[in-house]
């Protein structure tokens, strides 16, 4: 650290102070973080802090040169990160005209005023000016060392620049004036160092760099133009005017550019974030009847002093905005103090606004008008006199008439003592609620008034609240009634909510919803703004349902969360490496990835200590975990994508290392490393074992994921025979977790089994290809092209007979059973079934269930129970139904369990079991949501509705299953639906609404003719008949009558006999159509039914 620290110093031209800043363990991170009083308490004289100061202020956070940013220099090497930066871009007006017409020692002399005045404002703004181009000023906020308001420091320092400039005058007494265009994004900031860790060369690129200049040619004298992400950064903090979307030279499509007018009406960074509404408040009531129990009894008298801590989004802010609210609706006096970093240098700041605002005081007043304001706020106080107005002039800045005698320690003692009077004085009209937010950026003396208020505060009706972040400490001893609150980060529920109302009528699937509560670990401002990340683009919000990890950090967190990560020092790069390793890493691997890093144990225990990470003891080396997700996509993302490489290559290299240090790793976790490290081969391997052990748990969302990264994987690799059977491998699995989410109708699901297909023929493995042609006939199934899975069904029946696998025989029987029953051949589905049954083997099953996420010995059983019902065996229906539910909660396989769930669900719906309906499809809703099975979901969910119907919500239900019919026919599925619709027919009959029942009917009558589905054919005449019938058109009415009687007599299904029957009698009761019903009769009796 000594030589670290020396030479910073020198660069800084600031040697001499080596001594005693070392003496008290100041070390390079922390050099910037002293402040004057800090500087006081280390000895130094007033003169030495300014020189320290203006010398620290000058460089703002840059390496001193020949210094490597964060420390170290323990490699050569081409360093570098990836960043947000905001850049600014000044260009003084009409410097042309100005060259040509005056002295060119006058014109360097303007030149040298315009940079030097642009350049003093950005340092003080904390930026950094990173070119001078001759009438022109490049300046970025946000590197070397990025700020969490570094957008809003850009827009301040660009309004504080347009307002120096323009009282700038050309020795010809022409005024000046400046554009000055904004712009907020990713870029690299690169640097070459050699092997003594001098810099050679740095550079910042990146389109940002570009955008600034051209909205600063599109600016008019004395405009800013800013960017739109610049704008979202700044929210609510200020005016502008949007200028609409503009063609900018070197742009492909027109850019959105705003003009900066001015400072906002906002008070603090809640408030500009909040602009547009606040979202509910979850979570806090605890601490909420905390702070009105503190208030009630400073109400009584017993003065209260609050602290309220919590790291930066935790929702300090929301708590106080709720508390004020409350407190709002009684009489009482608020007082808010609002701190911010960007005046943390401003004596008394939060004070002397308040003040301002309560006096009517504006910069367009006189100074006597000004005096006589204060001088009414003075006199309305029953506590102040009148020569306290001089002292509140002092304050203010005013100038006065009087001179006091004071020195500036006994000045401050007397404004003190004033604004506490003044304070007493409002509290005996009403009590006083104190809010001061974001103490940790309070200036000295703001905290010098109040410890010395803090005493008095008992005494009075007064609630002081304070909201701060954990590193600051109060400087004043502990008070009588006061009391400390730390908010911790929000539980999964109460995360869960806001996020739900933050997403307003978006759904998202569990797996997102997991992903973002557990990104944001709690804090809701990173749980609001991932949302938002989600909600800004419907092609985000795909991304976010297709792959929850592919969520990254919202633009409006990059600042804060690198700032965090530049306060590190020389541990940030620790950080990042381990960032690379993953949420949690152990020494060990630091040490494998990282063998030349100098100090590891001190760069662990400064990250420690930091609150960005935690030591965790679940592990024998020393573990550390990241205290937020987004801490470590943070430092993920800040690395160049050539050093994220080396780094996840080095990490896998040790995972294969056979070293026991390292063993145990997760194979996805060394899959991961191996495809980002680019080791494709074993990335391929492992993540194939991945899938696979995925498969075994059920778990398909993530199975597909892996195997859909072995394939790209494979992609890298050259052909072989090898090669081939590894890809029938993967594709065989792909097949079936692909199915159990988006459905085995999903033309993903045809794809993979082409594939495997192709493949098995090609290297001769017939199990392989008769199981792929088993995934090809779901395929085939469920997309209602009944021919072709038949023909599919008898193709896998021929394989299994010519191999005598009992595991393809299985399979076959479930094939050939499905698809004779759909067809309406219930004889042929029984005998199949049985069939099916009577080769049973346990092993062979549990392969089944491996291969294709079903079991065929519960699948069998399921389906049989409706051909029993339709054959007219409802006592062998029942028993089969009561034996696949026994199995499927045996086997505990979300997949199979809710395919038997819906499959029953048909019976019981034919059946009009409504009671027993119920349960099992709110059973089966739950679980096709917890596991995202989309396909099984909405067929769930028209169960469901009908077993609401039955309990008298009729156009409830009819809304749901429209709703999820068009759903579930949205997945590419077309077969079982139309089962479904008789019964909706019915309900849409009852309801009053034939016309579009029959309409319906219409549409899935000829679908069912197109596709050989016909299994449901008959009660769809038979309903459509009923709707004819209402509508009056009775001749038709008759003709559906007689098909569905006709169809279910062909069928053997005496049910739906029964139903034609019935639908008849109902015909027959019509007096005017009796002619038209005996000619039905007569058809009837021919049938030999009569």
């Amino acid at each position: 650290m000594s030589d670290a620290l020396r030479t910073a110093l020198d660069g800084f031209g600031l040697g001499e102070f080596y001594d005693v800043l070392a003496a008290n363990d100041v070390d390079v991170a922390t050099l910037e973080e002293l402040t004057e009083a800090d500087l006081r308490e280390l000895g130094l004289t007033l003169g030495q802090r300014k020189r320290f100061l203006r010398a620290r202020t000058t460089h703002n956070g840059l390496p001193p040169p020949g210094q490597r940013p964060g420390g170290g220099g323990h490699s050569a090497t081409m360093v570098g990160e990836r960043r947000q930066l905001t850049s600014m871009f000044c260009d003084l007006v009409g410097s042309t005209p100005l060259s040509l017409r005056l002295d060119p020692e006058d014109f360097s002399e303007i030149i040298r005023v315009f940079q030097d005045t642009c350049a003093g404002v950005i340092t003080r703004g904390g930026g950094y000016v990173a070119r001078y181009q001759g009438d022109g000023v490049l300046a970025h906020f946000g590197f070397p060392r990025a700020r969490e308001d570094d957008a809003q420091s850009a827009a301040r320092a660009a309004l504080a620049i347009v307002a120096k400039i323009g009282q700038l005058r050309a020795p010809d007494g022409e005024p000046l004036s400046v554009r000055v265009g904004v712009a907020t994004g990713l870029v690299v900031v690169v640097g070459d160092y050699g092997a003594n860790g001098l810099a050679v060369e740095q550079s910042i690129v990146g389109e940002t760099l570009n955008l600034a200049a051209r909205l600063q040619s599109a600016a008019a004298p004395g405009e800013i133009i800013i960017s739109e992400a610049t704008q979202r950064l700044c929210g609510g903090m200020f005016e502008y005017e949007q200028r609409g979307d503009i063609v900018l030279k070197g742009f492909p499509e027109p850019v959105t550019m705003y003009r900066l007018i001015g400072e906002g009406s906002a008070q603090n960074r809640f408030d500009a974030r909040t602009f547009a509404g606040l979202n509910p408040f979850v979570g806090r009531g605890q601490e909420f009847d905390a702070l009105i129990g503190r208030w009630n009894a400073a109400r009584a008298g017993r003065g209260q002093i609050v602290l309220v801590s919590g790291e930066p989004g935790i929702g300090k802010s929301r708590l106080a905005l709720t508390v004020l609210d409350q407190i709002r609706r009684e009489r009482a006096e608020i007082i808010r103090w609002n701190c911010a970093a960007h005046l943390a240098n401003r004596a008394m700041h939060p004070i002397v606004r308040d003040i301002e605002m309560r006096a009517g005081l504006s910069r367009t007043l006189s100074a006597d008008a000004a005096r006589a304001a204060v001088g009414r706020l003075v006199a309305a106080s029953p506590t102040l006199f009148s020569d306290d107005a001089r002292f509140l002039h002092d304050l203010l800045g005013m100038e006065t008439e009087t001179r006091s005698d004071l020195d500036a320690a006994g000045r401050a003692r007397r404004i003190y003592a004033v604004l506490a009077r003044w304070l007493a004085g409002v509290a005996r009209d009403a009590p006083v609620l104190i809010l001061i937010e974001d103490a940790h950026w309070a200036d000295a003396a703001t905290l010098e008034f109040l410890a010395t208020l803090i005493d008095r505060i008992p005494r009075l009706s007064v609630m002081l609240l304070i909201t701060h972040r954990p590193e600051f400490v109060a400087p004043w001893p502990q008070a009588k009634q006061s009391a400390s609150i730390v908010l911790d980060p929000l539980d999964a529920d109460a995360g869960a909510q806001l996020l739900a109302a933050v997403m307003r009528d978006h759904i998202l699937p569990s797996a997102v919803v997991r992903t973002i509560l557990d990104k944001a670990g709690g804090v809701p401002l990173f749980v609001e703004e991932l949302a938002h990340a989600v909600l800004d683009a419907v092609p985000g919000l795909r991304r976010a349902v297709e792959s929850p990890e592919s969520l990254t950090i919202p633009a409006t967190l990059q600042d804060s969360l690198m700032a965090r990560l530049d306060q590190l020092g020389e541990a940030k790069e620790l950080a990042q490496i381990g960032s690379v390793i993953g949420r949690e890493f152990t020494s060990a691997m630091l040490r494998a990835v990282a063998p030349d890093h100098p100090d590891i144990d001190g760069g662990l225990r400064r990250l420690c200590e930091s609150g960005l990470a935690r030591e965790n003891f679940d592990t024998d080396a020393v573990g550390i975990a990241f205290h937020h997700a987004l801490i470590q996509d943070a430092a993920y993302e800040s690395l160049l994508r050539k050093r994220r490489r080396e780094l996840h290559r080095a990490v896998a290299e040790a995972m294969l290392s056979q070293d026991p240090a390292f063993a145990g790793a997760e194979p996805e976790e060394i899959a991961r490393h191996c495809s980002k490290g680019g080791l494709a081969e074993p990335a391929v391997s492992y993540w194939l074992a991945a899938g696979m052990h995925a498969l075994d748990r059920a778990a398909n969302a993530p199975a597909i994921t892996h195997l859909r990264s072995a394939l790209e994987q494979m992609t890298l690799l050259p052909e072989t025979a090898e090669s081939a059977r590894t890809e029938l491998q993967i594709q065989m699995a792909l097949a079936p977790a692909t199915s159990a989410i988006y459905g085995w109708a999903a033309r993903d699901v045809e794809t993979a089994c082409r594939r495997a297909i192709a493949i098995a023929t090609q290297v001769s493995d017939g199990e392989a290809l008769c199981g792929a042609t088993w995934g090809l006939w779901t395929n085939y199934f469920i997309r209602g092209e009944m021919d072709s899975a038949l023909d599919c069904a008898r193709s896998v029946s021929a394989m299994a007979d010519e191999t005598g696998s009992t595991f393809l025989a299985l399979a076959a029987a479930h094939a050939l059973t499905y698809s004779h029953y759909s067809r309406g051949e219930y004889r042929e589905a029984l005998a199949a079934g049985e069939a099916g049954l009577a080769r049973y083997d346990r092993d062979a099953d549990l392969l089944a269930l491996r291969t294709f996420q079903l079991s065929p010995s519960l699948a069998l059983p399921t389906l049989m129970a409706n051909v029993h019902w339709f054959l007219d065996q409802e006592a062998e229906a029942d028993a089969a139904l009561e034996r696949a539910h026994a199995m499927a909660e045996a086997l505990q396989h979300p997949p199979a369990l809710v395919h038997c769930l819906c499959v029953s669900s048909y019976y019981l719906v034919f059946a009009r079991r409504w009671d027993k309906l119920a349960p099992i499809a709110e059973r089966a809703v739950r679980i096709s949501v917890e596991e995202g099975f989309r396909f099984w979901e909405h067929m769930a969910r028209v169960a469901q509705a009908f077993a609401r119907a039955a309990d008298g919500d009729r156009d409830g239900a009819i809304r749901a299953a429209i709703d999820n019919i068009t759903a579930f026919k949205a997945t590419g599925a077309s077969i079982v639906m139309s089962q479904f619709e008789p019964r909706l027919g019915e309900l849409l009959i009852d309801a009053g609404e034939a016309r579009q029942a029959e309409a319906r009917l219409s549409e899935a009558i000829a679908d069912a003719h197109r596709r050989a589905e016909r299994t449901y054919l008959p009660e769809l005449h038979r309903v459509r008949a009923v709707a004819r019938g209402k509508l009056g058109d009775f001749e038709r009415a008759a003709e559906d009558a007689r098909a569905a009687l006709s169809i279910a007599i062909a069928q053997g299904a005496p049910p739906l006999v029964r139903n034609a029957e019935a639908t008849l009698r109902g015909l027959m009761e019509s007096r005017e159509n009796s002619a038209k019903v005996i000619d039905l009769q007569g058809h009837w009796r021919r049938e030999g039914r009569a």
